[in-house]
């Protein structure tokens, strides 16, 4: 099967899992990362280092371990361009997401004094603490990122010299 077609049907189970249950199982992620080292081989190298630039992300609890896991995938399997311009576009549709989301629920103040507190917080401290933790902040400001990584993927897929295949 053509390695496009593997990455959005992983990603598309990801997505779907996230959408379904906010979460992604770690087997799917482990077995995806094991797909993408025997396909992309050294490749994989820039999947990892996409990776590690990603995973403050998750030490803040902004993102889940398993969002950072696609995104090595992702990059490991598209290669560094293909890859970051698909990441990034994910991390665009998250953002209107989110937008969308926060303005429609009334609550875009509120989150923007809390991130602008826990920011102030992190600076004086110097200490980290998740900014985003479910039992405490519930799940109404939060998007399951995985089908934005999705669809940026398929998005930068299509995309081709400035037009769509």
């Amino acid at each position: 099967m053509h390695t496009d077609v593997c990455l959005c049907l992983f990603l598309a189970v990801c997505s779907f899992s996230d959408w379904k249950t906010g979460k992604i199982p770690w087997y799917l992620t482990l077995s995806g990362l094991l797909w993408a080292a025997v396909k992309a081989g050294k490749g994989m190298l820039w999947g990892v280092g996409a990776g590690a630039i990603c995973f403050p992300l998750f030490l803040f609890r902004m993102t889940g371990a398993a969002d950072i896991k696609m995104i090595a995938v992702m990059v490991g399997i598209l290669g560094p361009e293909k890859g970051s311009a698909s990441v990034f576009a994910g991390l665009l549709l998250g953002a209107a997401w989110s937008l969308k989301k926060l303005l429609h629920q009334g609550i875009l103040m509120e989150r923007l004094s809390y991130f602008s507190a826990y920011v102030r917080r992190f600076l004086i401290t110097g200490q980290w603490e998740p900014y985003y933790v479910p039992e405490r902040d519930g799940r109404q400001a939060a998007i399951p990122f995985a089908c934005c990584l999705f669809l940026g993927t398929v998005i930068c897929m299509a995309w081709k010299n400035g037009r769509v295949w």
